[in-house]
């Protein structure tokens, strides 16, 4: 993210941030397969996933608000987990 902030374009910024975003979205899926094979005790997951559900969204807004500047096609809501499960 200082990365592409420091190369001084939005577009950079933006290509930047959609790395992030990608990263952050696998520490995701990595925490909740740690937590679904117990080797992440469960308060701790809980909270580290929540973290990382917490920089999903506001990456996901930064990305947003960057890119409706530009008219770049929307970003999809982000689901919380709650609602996702049964």
């Amino acid at each position: 993210m200082v990365e592409g902030y420091a190369l001084g374009t939005t577009a950079q910024f933006i290509r930047c941030l959609r790395i992030s975003l990608g990263s952050t979205a696998e520490l995701h899926s990595h925490l909740k397969i740690s937590m679904d094979l117990e080797l992440l005790p469960k308060a701790d997951g809980e909270l580290v996933v929540a973290l990382a559900e917490r920089a999903l969204r506001l990456l996901i807004g930064l990305l947003r608000s960057l890119d409706s500047r530009r008219g770049q096609t929307p970003f999809p809501n982000p689901d919380s987990p709650k609602q996702r499960r049964p």
